[in-house]
């Protein structure tokens, strides 16, 4: 048994990757967050026989039983001569119409993120042009009225809106540009306090990966930053 590490055509962002699947019978696709960008990720397996998705994470990859081969976070890998693959074909050997070349053309696929690995049973897979992530309003903090200004089409005010600011009083305007302004402040605060939690996510990693054994190549490689940046994270939580 071996790993075959398969080429990713993008730098996925190790600090937070939230990967998100939809499946069905015969299909499933996998997004998931971009180093340093809005859109997300997409990866397909075409022909599905089965998958998991769940433990480990990355602080226990080494725990994993692909581990031994070289499997760490963040690399997509295909396995050789597959015991799962040989497992399924010899259940299967009850169906009355079983065929074993049939289960000879699905191939073994294994992804750790960075909470949790997704492992495919498939015939193909295929990486896709990334995509805009899908918009939530229960994911959402924005208020009622801005939900409904995103019904209505606003990207910046409503047709609606305009017309009718036009019968405000001072104090009205007023109040709506102090309320525009405090929505932009917290939006902008928000954006600030994600980008400093997904640094200190990729931060906690190095120093776990460090402690688990990972060489400062390794920890720069699966991190995206270069080796005298993860060389100084380390000396700098040194004593910690």
């Amino acid at each position: 048994m071996k790993l075959n590490e398969l080429h990713v055509p993008y730098d996925i962002d190790p600090g937070a990757t939230m990967p998100e699947i939809k499946a069905d019978e015969h299909n499933l696709e996998v997004t998931f967050d971009l180093l340093d960008s809005d859109l997300r990720g997409k990866l397909k397996f075409k022909w599905v026989l089965q998958f998991t998705f769940g433990y480990p994470n990355e602080e226990a990859i080494n725990g994993h039983r692909y581990y031994k081969f070289g499997l760490m976070p963040f690399m997509f890998v295909e396995i050789q001569d597959s015991e799962i693959i040989k497992n399924i074909s010899a259940a299967n050997k009850v169906h009355p119409y079983h065929n074993e070349e049939h289960f000879k053309k699905y191939r073994h696929f294994v992804f750790p993120f960075h909470d949790t690995t997704l492992e495919v049973i498939a015939i193909l897979y295929e990486f896709e042009q990334p995509v805009k992530p899908e918009f939530s309003f229960d994911k959402t903090t924005m208020s009622d009225t801005r939900k409904a200004d995103f019904f209505l089409g606003r990207l910046g005010e409503t047709a609606f809106l305009k017309a009718d600011k036009h019968k405000w009083s001072k104090e009205e305007l007023k109040a709506y540009d102090n309320v525009t302004i405090k929505e932009q402040d917290e939006r902008g605060e928000k954006e600030l306090v994600a980008i400093k939690a997904k640094e200190e996510g990729k931060i906690e990693m190095i120093l776990e990966m460090y402690k688990q054994g990972f060489t400062v190549p390794q920890i720069a490689k699966v991190s995206k930053k270069s080796e005298k940046e993860v060389a100084q994270i380390i000396d700098d939580h040194k004593n910690e």
